[in-house]
């Protein structure tokens, strides 16, 4: 238990209590300065503004105790998200979990930060996949959708995703609330970086190793020709490729690394408009994407 106690607050200091957003997931407690009004200036000078006391309550339980309740707990609600928010083909499994697809085989987790997501650039800004407002999953033995609202961007993609033949294939609409355009798409798969080898097409190679400080995200290949599929491959790895199954031209592929923070290999379906520079949305649904990711030894 935490007790904030205000010992000394000067009179346009305010306390709120807030939500932050979905993303976060976080309680905030702020003592708030409100600008002063004509009638309560600050002279010049130095002011004590506000004194606080944090004081932390312990219960009867020990740390210890609770600690492994608090685990036990988490466990549960994994558990409980694996059972009725994911896909299982042979012994792979896809799962939603607070706006991440992820992906793994047995125990190993083979996506990896990103996971599987799409960005859309709108007004030189970056709206992506795990950052929006999701609402409910329906699930059952075979297919998964659920939708997720964008609170900046007047954006809402439909997921619905279901077991293949050799994997997981999956499509995505766009409903635009309003009229926009945007620059830029793509669908990207974010991999562990265990993953050495790219390839698609004529073009192959290997993932450079990550730079340290550096974390910008970085194209691996010099050509970005439009394409089926993509795959990565590294030793005692399944082989990953992400098909592009509509638009049926393909999009152009790329492979990336990711900064040294996030530590990922992407493989990367981007979708560039090349005569206007930009995608019209009108107010509507739209569909953006229909692909597949398989699993393969």
């Amino acid at each position: 238990i935490i007790r904030i106690i205000l010992n000394e607050v000067a009179p346009q200091f305010g306390l709120e209590l807030n939500n932050s957003d979905y993303m976060m997931g976080a309680r905030i407690v702020g003592l708030i300065n409100r600008l002063p009004t004509d009638e309560a200036l600050l002279p010049a000078g130095t002011h004590d503004l506000f004194s606080v006391t944090l004081d932390m309550e312990q219960p009867e339980a020990s740390l210890e105790e609770l600690r492994l309740e608090a685990q036990e707990e988490h466990s549960r609600i994994i558990h409980e998200a694996q059972a009725t928010q994911s896909l299982v083909y042979n012994d792979a499994a896809l799962c939603f979990q607070r706006g991440e697809f992820q992906i793994r085989q047995g125990k190993k987790l083979l996506t990896r930060s990103v996971h599987l997501h799409t960005q859309i650039l709108v007004d030189g800004l970056w709206c992506m996949s795990h950052s929006l407002l999701w609402g409910a999953v329906e699930c059952d033995a075979h297919t998964l959708s659920v939708s997720g609202e964008s609170l900046r961007f007047p954006i809402i993609e439909h997921w619905k995703l279901h077991t293949g033949e050799d994997g997981f294939i999956f499509e995505v609409s766009l409903e635009a609330r309003k009229d926009f355009e945007a620059m830029e798409y793509n669908i990207s798969l974010g991999l562990i970086p265990e993953y050495r080898n790219w390839a698609f097409e004529e073009n192959q190679g290997t993932f450079p190793e990550f730079i340290k400080g550096d974390d910008t995200w970085r194209h691996v290949n010099e050509r970005y020709e439009k394409a089926r599929t993509i795959q990565a491959s590294g030793p005692n790895l399944p082989t990953l490729t992400l098909h592009v199954l509509e638009p049926l031209g393909g999009l152009q592929m790329t492979a990336i690394n990711t900064g040294k923070t996030q530590n990922a290999r992407v493989l990367q379906a981007m979708c560039i408009p090349e005569q206007t520079g930009k995608l019209f949305f009108a107010k509507g649904i739209h569909p953006l994407f229909k692909g597949k990711v398989s699993i393969t030894e």
